[in-house]
């Protein structure tokens, strides 16, 4: 298995450090990682108000 698949699937990369994403952020339209979600979303009052999803560990959708 090469990196960045789950079982042969190919991951979708985070836009900001391209490891694997786990969350989907409609108002930025950006599917980031756990730490780089913190840290943008994080950052002040506004932008932690963004509906975020989960994407699915199988097919990566929302």
């Amino acid at each position: 298995m090469k990196k960045g698949e789950i079982q042969g699937k190919k991951m979708q990369n985070c836009e900001l450090c391209e490891g694997a994403a786990g969350i989907y952020c409609e108002s930025d339209q950006a599917s980031l990682c756990w730490d780089c979600d913190g840290k943008v979303h994080g950052a002040n009052f506004l932008v932690a108000k963004h509906t975020r999803s989960l994407l699915c560990h199988s097919c990566q959708s929302c």
